[in-house]
C-alpha cells in the first residue's frame, strides 16, 4: 500500500505494473527487430547494449540486410544510439521512430535506398548526431 501511495504522490515514479508493461513493450520491439533482420539473437556480436536497469540503450545493425525497421522500434524509450551504417536495403523509416525520445546518435551512412526521413524525426529532441 505504501508503495502505491508513494507512486501516486510522485507522478514520475512508475508503479510495478507500469514498469512491467514498459518491459513487455520493449521486449516486443526487440522481437520485431529480430524478425526484420532475420536474426536468431540480437545479442550476437554485441548488436545490443543494455543499461544496468536492463533497458536497451544501443543497437548496432551495421551491414544488416534489413529493408525496414518495425514501427514498434519507438517502444525502446531508453535507446541512445542506433547504428544502421551500410544497411543498403533499408527503404524507409517508420513514424514510430519519433518515440525514441532518448536517441542521441543515429547513423544512416550508406543507406542508399533510403529516400526520405519521416516527419517524426523532428520529435527526436535528444538527437545531437545524425549521420
Amino acid at each position: 500500500r505504501w508503495r502505491r501511495a508513494a507512486a501516486q504522490k510522485r507522478p514520475g515514479l512508475a508503479t510495478g505494473a507500469e514498469r512491467r508493461r514498459k518491459k513487455r513493450l520493449e521486449e516486443g520491439a526487440l522481437r520485431d527487430l529480430q524478425s526484420a533482420c532475420y536474426l536468431d539473437d540480437l545479442t550476437v556480436e554485441g548488436s545490443i547494449e543494455k543499461s544496468l536497469e536492463g533497458h536497451v540503450i544501443k543497437i548496432d545493425l551495421a551491414d544488416c540486410n534489413i529493408c525496414a525497421l518495425p514501427n514498434s522500434i519507438g517502444q525502446l524509450k531508453a535507446l541512445t544510439k542506433l547504428d544502421l551504417f551500410h544497411c543498403e536495403n533499408i527503404t524507409r523509416l517508420p513514424e514510430g521512430i519519433g518515440g525514441l525520445t532518448a536517441l542521441e546518435t543515429f547513423t544512416l551512412d550508406h543507406c542508399f535506398f533510403l529516400a526520405a526521413l519521416p516527419a517524426a524525426i523532428g520529435e527526436l529532441g535528444a538527437l545531437t548526431d545524425l549521420n
